[in-house]
């Protein structure tokens, strides 16, 4: 049992939880950062992406849409 808890097999396990962590925040992070357009601007946002192919023309669309947004409800 003493041969398998060496510093070497530590250090790896240290970094593979390091590493697991790591990917579980990117994970939310990303999802978080999708969710935002989708709560603010609907679903079709995301599918503009996805139509488009090209996330540059629909963010400038969104900037336009964000811009006009606040001349057409006065």
């Amino acid at each position: 049992m003493d041969a398998f808890i060496t510093p070497q097999n530590l250090a790896i396990a240290g970094l593979v939880i390091l590493l697991l962590v790591a990917l579980v925040a990117r994970h939310f992070v990303n999802n978080k950062h999708a969710q935002g357009p989708r709560n603010r601007f609907g679903a079709d946002h995301s599918q503009d992406i996805f139509e488009m192919s090209q996330r540059t023309q629909a963010e400038e669309q969104r900037l336009e849409r964000e811009r006009t947004a606040p001349t057409l409800s006065r």
